[in-house]
This record gives C-alpha cells, sequence and structure tokens, in this order.
C-alpha cells in the first residue's frame, strides 16, 4: 500500500512540475509579448509626432 501511495505521489509531483513549467513559461512569453507591444506602439507614436 505504500508503495502505491508513493508511485501516486511522483505521478503527481512530476505533473505539477511540468504544469508549473509551462506556466512560468507563458509569464515569460506574454510578458516578452508586452514588453514588444509597449516598445512598438511608443516608437509608433514618436513616428506619428
Amino acid at each position: 500500500m505504500e508503495k502505491s501511495y508513493d508511485k501516486e505521489f511522483k505521478l503527481y509531483a512530476v505533473k505539477m512540475v511540468i504544469e508549473w513549467h509551462w506556466h512560468l513559461k507563458n509569464v515569460v512569453f506574454g510578458n516578452l509579448e508586452y514588453a514588444l507591444f509597449s516598445v512598438y506602439s511608443s516608437f509608433y507614436m514618436q513616428w506619428r509626432v
């Protein structure tokens, strides 16, 4: 019984690590997109004036 519980816990831990990895990746890429967009819009405003 102890072994099967340990196995389930390991699977759960791996799943959590993968989910967190994707979450962090999305956060990083989201911030990168936002930064690029803000830089682009500031350049656009400068060129328009």
